[in-house]
């Protein structure tokens, strides 16, 4: 128990951390800064086989949070993570055995390298050849990112010793708070049953995986729609940015592929008929399967399972990070610092 509460305490740091880097404007949608890796950074304490644990169950719990739970971001999120995570901790045990031949800021920016890499590399087999040259900036970002996710493990001095969990008293118990979504007194669901979860989670999985099938333009703005009206309904508040973003994304790793008759050209890049067609069939299908993923994070796993209790410590450290006062890194702090959490 004690193992799985530490490992829980140092998942709800990568969402603590996620959810800080959310705040920080970005212009792609799955291109982060990587803060997530202030934990991992500060884990390899851990057996190979808890941080291997560490690291898969943190990017589903991620994917969850950031509603990308059904959408080709997740097996990114999981490849990127598993790799750069497994470099870094490997290379963290020659440093124990040669103290001399890398330092913890070599360390982070080689995982950061390798993450910037794999992401390239499976943007290559979905969106094209067009993404390839997105891999030399990354690579440069990535080397700052790491240099910074560095100092900032260090600088925030993480403790290794997971804070005290205690709960408020008249807060209801951990299987009743198994599903809270505002559909589940439509759908007559009893949020005592695990069923349910499950249930409803393969749904949306079958619907997403039914969309990437489907390549009809008119039929995918119909199943958008509705997306965005079951994400609506759920309770998730639906943000446009994000989605523009992405579609602007989309639409030019596609310019360097040009297909079928030329419609315009812009600084000698042009825009084909073909092209666009595949851009926005390609876009239609990501925001319709980023709306029903925000749909699935309305789902509240059992406290008794491992995500659903990082998710209690990561709720407790993003309360007392927004009461406590000061900038945005001294309130970072005073969560971290934090000894008991009050759920």
């Amino acid at each position: 128990m004690q193992s799985r509460n530490k490992i829980a305490y140092l998942i709800s740091l990568t969402l603590f951390f996620s959810y800080v880097e959310m705040l920080i404007p970005h212009v792609t949608p799955f291109f982060r800064l990587g803060l997530s890796n202030i934990a991992v950074l500060n884990a390899f304490y851990l057996p190979l086989g808890s941080f291997i644990i560490l690291l898969f169950t943190k990017s589903i719990a991620v994917s969850m949070m950031n509603g990308t739970l059904f959408t080709p971001f997740l097996i990114i999120s999981v490849c990127q993570s598993l790799s750069s995570g497994l470099l870094m901790f490997f290379l963290n045990k020659f440093r124990e055995k040669h103290p001399k031949s890398i330092s913890i800021y070599g360390i982070s920016i080689a995982g950061s390298g390798l993450s910037a890499a794999v992401q390239i590399a499976l943007c290559l087999a979905w969106l094209g050849e067009g993404t390839k040259f997105f891999l030399g900036p990354m690579l440069a970002i990535n080397t700052a990112t790491g240099f910074l996710t560095a100092f900032l493990s260090d600088f925030l001095d993480i403790p290794q010793t997971e804070p005290l969990l205690i709960f408020n008293q008249g807060r209801a118990p951990a299987l009743s708070r198994a599903l809270r979504c505002p559909l589940s007194p439509l759908l007559g669901l009893h949020p005592k049953t695990r069923l349910v979860v499950f249930t409803g989670a393969l749904i949306l999985l079958f619907c997403a995986g039914a969309v990437f099938f489907i390549n009809s333009i008119q039929i995918l703005i119909a199943i958008l729609i509705i997306s965005l009206l079951m994400q609506f309904f759920s309770g998730r508040k639906i943000l446009i940015s994000p989605h523009i973003f992405m579609w602007l994304f989309i639409l030019i790793t596609q310019i360097f592929l040009p297909e079928g008759k030329v419609i315009f050209s812009i600084l000698g890049l042009s825009i084909t008929s073909g092209t666009l067609q595949s851009g926005i069939i390609k876009a239609l299908k990501l925001s319709s399967v980023s709306a029903l993923s925000q749909c699935a994070a309305c789902i509240r796993l059992p406290e008794t399972t491992l995500i659903g209790k990082s998710l209690l410590y990561h709720r407790a450290l993003s309360d007392i990070m927004h009461t406590s006062e000061g900038s945005l890194l001294k309130k970072i702090r005073t969560a971290l610092n934090a000894r008991v959490l009050s759920i």
